[in-house]
């Protein structure tokens, strides 16, 4: 990941932007998002099963890659290795909402927020490997 850190740095810095400010990469990289979350607006539920068609795949490629570029632009501009960043970030994540206890509830379900909820509630006041094998059983 970093050598495509760095051919992101290389291809801004031979555009002479490489020293845009960081609020312009954040704005960026949010309307970006929301590009993404634009081919998924007004989908009916009966619709929402269907294979994407190949045309709209490919735009939907298009932008999650203009958000990676973007996250790439900012981790150069800043300074920091993403990789690493994002490597920290999985073990944090992980330790604090580990896979024994949520693998089994479908994200968004109501069960998955109730345990979520619950399980937030309980790191606040006990140990977390109390509460591990508390829901894993």
């Amino acid at each position: 990941m970093l050598k495509l850190q760095k051919d992101v740095h290389k291809y801004l810095k031979d555009r002479n932007w490489h020293k845009l400010p960081l609020d312009h990469l954040a704005i960026s990289l949010s309307i970006e998002a929301a590009e993404l979350l634009e081919h998924f607006q007004w989908v009916s539920v009966e619709n929402k099963n269907r294979k994407i068609d190949k045309q709209k795949f490919e735009a939907i490629q298009n932008e999650v890659a203009d958000i990676f570029i973007y996250c790439c632009e900012f981790a150069a501009i800043s300074g920091f290795d993403l990789e690493k960043a994002v490597s920290r970030k999985l073990k944090r994540v992980s330790e604090k909402y580990p896979a024994s206890v949520f693998k089994k509830y479908l994200p968004g379900s109501k069960e998955y927020w109730k345990v979520k909820e619950e399980y937030r509630n309980k790191v606040k006041s006990e140990k977390i490997s109390d509460i591990i094998s508390s829901y894993a059983r």
